[in-house]
């Protein structure tokens, strides 16, 4: 026993000026100061705090009160039935006296931060309100949000809400049913795109890639806006009655909208009906019998007007009723021509 209080009194040195205690040091720097006694690891070093089981720390409730602040004790195991001030200690571990419950050190500890952000033990997480104005500068580091809810992420609710559940975005509702919905209730004007070609009544169309642009309603420049079907001309009414032939001719359509076509060409031929068609479209021009002998047949509803959906280059066929071959094709007057011009959208 005097061997072991003439080292304690060797190993601890103190202050009494300034009212400090040095352990392992003859210059504390603090009210306690202890310095590791090796640095070589040959012994352990370091601070144990007292070791209770939850349920010895709860046998001690009565004591600990507002002067037992920021008592360290560390939790060799979890409360069996906790109280009000264990019922935090849950697990081993680290834990200290707030004055009122027992929290772990560096988990459950909630600090609540200003502008939006708490520290929960060693998690920042974001939450609660914004003080301030706040910006956040991301360079060249992409900032992503990861949801599968169907609202998961939402500005006023309604004013935007993303529904990751379906890859889907709402304006004015939480439930949109297409991949873009806007719902201004009764409200006109829900939508407004400007790009310098909106004007009144205009409307708004798309190129081949889908590039959406407005446009002229109808379409008025007949005159000089005829466009020539594309390709070399060739006899397709060789064959049998049917079809379809080929006839080597193609359109070019720009844009969706109607199209006005105009077509010339004449056929010697026993009575026979021949047409030239664009497969789910319609004729583009056609020949009725009007006699059972050889002769000239003329086109008649040579002008035709087609709705074309969707831009394109679209392949022009022909076809005939019976098996008579012409033995003129594209003769006398007038000579081929196959054209078209839009003239509403």
């Amino acid at each position: 026993m005097k061997k072991n209080f003439y080292t304690a009194m060797f190993l601890v040195s103190f202050n009494l000026a300034f009212s400090q205690v040095g352990i392992n040091t003859s210059n504390p720097k603090a009210s306690l100061d202890i310095n590791a006694k090796t640095t070589d690891g040959s012994q352990p070093e370091g601070i144990i705090a007292p070791r209770l089981t939850g349920d010895q720390i709860k046998a001690g409730d009565t004591s600990y009160g507002t002067d037992q602040k920021g008592a360290l004790i560390y939790a060799t195991s979890a409360v069996t039935v906790s109280s009000t001030k264990t019922a935090n200690i849950t697990a081993e571990g680290y834990y200290f006296f707030d004055g009122n419950i027992w929290q772990k050190v560096g988990s459950n500890a909630l600090i609540t931060a200003a502008n939006g952000l708490s520290l929960n033990g060693t998690q920042a997480e974001l939450g609660g309100s914004l003080n301030r104005n706040t910006s956040i500068l991301q360079g060249n580091f992409p900032l992503t949000f990861t949801t599968s809810a169907t609202n998961g992420f939402s500005v006023n609710n309604t004013t935007l809400s993303v529904d990751g559940a379906n890859n889907r975005v709402g304006i004015g509702t939480t439930t949109p049913s297409v991949p873009l919905e806007i719902n201004n209730g009764t409200t006109a004007g829900a939508l407004k795109i400007t790009d310098g070609t909106q004007g009144l009544g205009k409307v708004l169309t798309s190129d081949p890639a889908g590039v959406a642009t407005w446009s002229n309603t109808v379409v008025t420049a007949f005159a000089n806006a005829w466009t020539p079907a594309s390709g070399t001309l060739v006899n397709p009414f060789t064959g049998p009655a049917g079809g379809p032939y080929n006839t080597g001719l193609s359109v070019i359509i720009p844009a969706k909208g109607w199209y006005f076509f105009r077509c010339g060409i004449a056929i010697n031929s026993e009575c026979n009906d021949y047409f030239f068609y664009i497969n789910g479209i319609g004729d583009v021009w056609r020949s009725y019998c009007g006699s059972n002998t050889a002769a000239f047949m003329f086109p008649r509803d040579q002008n035709r007007v087609l709705y074309f959906a969707n831009p394109g280059t679209y392949t022009v066929v022909a076809g005939k009723t019976n098996l008579v071959v012409p033995t003129t094709f594209n003769g006398g007057n007038p000579t081929f021509y196959l054209d078209f011009v839009k003239f509403q959208n």
